[in-house]
């Protein structure tokens, strides 16, 4: 991964000047935050807050969807037995089976709503 300009690589800072020739190695690298100092470019900048925007949304909902386990886990025996409900029922023991918990009309349309 990285940058050769003029056929030499150069660190990912280095600033062009008029008349070099870029190549762009890729690979499955992944963009790091400290490239925000390095963009220039306004939809640059906007696609990679995008990224990380995106990644922090997914790493909160993999925290959410623990937390929720832990405490069904801790506390699922104290539900049922303080539940109102007439009939037995079993404590979800994955985020996917939480929806059949959430009442027919909420502010969430689904788990990772909740999440």
């Amino acid at each position: 991964h990285g940058v050769e300009i003029n056929g030499k690589p150069v660190p990912f800072s280095y600033e062009l000047r008029n008349g070099d020739v870029v190549s762009v190695l890729t690979g499955n690298g992944k963009p790091a935050t400290d490239w925000m100092r390095f963009a220039k470019i306004r939809s640059t900048r906007s696609k990679l807050r995008s990224y990380f925007r995106r990644k922090q949304k997914e790493s909160l909902t993999d925290a959410g969807a623990i937390l929720l386990m832990d405490f069904l886990s801790m506390y699922g025996d104290l539900i049922k037995k303080s539940s109102y409900l007439e009939q037995a029922f079993d404590i979800p023991t994955s985020p996917d089976t939480v929806a059949a918990f959430l009442p027919g009309k909420t502010q969430y349309n689904d788990v990772e709503d909740l999440l």
